[in-house]
């Protein structure tokens, strides 16, 4: 949305990859230092979980697995302890409800 907003003025938005695009946005005072690190980290974590469910199931999937054994594995390949299913969990639910957080507000003025 902030490259539709504001890449006709801002060249350096003007890029297809998330990373760039963030730290673009962030230069341009599009988006706090604080903001573009939350959204980073979600992106980060995000793509690291969609991997490591590839790897572990063989099929794409933008979700974290449900079954137990599945998550373990995807848990193991982030480098969690055996049987830290929860630690990925929080970890995941932490980083993404503080992305929600600053995609409500920067994008839809919420809170």
């Amino acid at each position: 949305l902030l490259q539709l907003q504001h890449a006709f003025r801002v060249p350096e938005l003007q890029v297809t990859q998330t990373l760039p695009t963030l730290r673009a946005a962030r230069d341009a005072d599009l988006l706090s230092e604080s903001d573009a690190t939350k959204l980073t980290q979600a992106w980060l974590m995000a793509t690291k979980v969609r991997n490591a469910s590839m790897l572990v199931t063989g099929r794409a999937s933008d979700q974290l697995p449900t079954q137990t054994r599945t998550l373990a594995s995807v848990a193991h390949l982030l480098g969690y302890e055996q049987n830290h299913c929860q630690v990925l969990l929080d970890d995941y639910s932490r980083t993404t409800r503080r992305c929600r957080k600053v995609v409500d507000r920067v994008f839809y003025g919420e809170g």
